[in-house]
């Protein structure tokens, strides 16, 4: 089938790289024999379009629902607009407030970073295309680029991950991609974390 990269995210010593299967919109994520995640320097760009054959990962561990495991591959061609490509195909999942995000379920922490419990209510997807309302502007912490929503009397926040170059200012009304982590423990909160992971200028 042929398969749409839309994200690739840097992940500890490999990277995560994202996808739509063309002909059913299905979003994916493309993992390798032995769920091994994409390396560092994997050949999936964004925006590429490959033929790939795949199964779905067994057992599945909600809410990384879109895993697959993929067994053939093949470069087909690039794609030059996937914000046209997204919206066409009617792709956004969330609109408006950073609130909306998966059905509201996000926990905040007292410094901002959103977080869902893993054994407590979980969405049906770990990523998603949301079409922000306001800006987002991008600062350093911790020596790590975060992006700041501007939430009244709140502070929400997400850590960048993608390959992308940096951006000050990601403008309202941008699609922007937005995934989970695998569970792991954070100033003293296991959490599956809300992480940027691109957006689509």
């Amino acid at each position: 089938m042929e398969i749409l990269i839309v994200s690739k995210t840097h992940m500890a010593n490999n990277a995560c790289v994202g996808g739509i299967v063309l002909l059913t919109n299905e979003s994916i994520r493309l993992l390798n024999p032995g769920n091994q995640n994409q390396p560092t320097d994997t050949d999936f760009e964004i925006g590429e379009v490959w033929d790939i054959r795949f199964i779905h990962r067994n057992p599945v561990i909600p809410p990384h629902n879109e895993d697959v495991i993929i067994l053939e591959k093949k470069y087909v061609r690039k794609e030059q607009n996937l914000t046209t490509i997204i919206k066409d195909r009617g792709l956004i999942n969330c609109q408006g407030s950073i609130e909306n995000l998966y059905d509201g379920l996000l926990n905040w922490t007292h410094n901002g970073s959103g977080y869902i419990t893993p054994n407590g209510n979980l969405p049906q997807r770990s990523t998603l295309f949301w079409l922000s309302d306001r800006n987002l502007e991008c600062y350093e912490s911790f020596n790590k680029n975060r992006y700041r929503y501007p939430n009244e009397g709140t502070n929400r926040n997400f850590s960048f991950v993608g390959y992308q170059n940096i951006v000050e200012v990601i403008p309202a009304g941008t699609i922007i991609r937005v995934s989970l982590t695998r569970p792991f423990v954070a100033n003293g909160v296991e959490g599956l974390w809300a992480q940027l992971s691109g957006w689509y200028l």
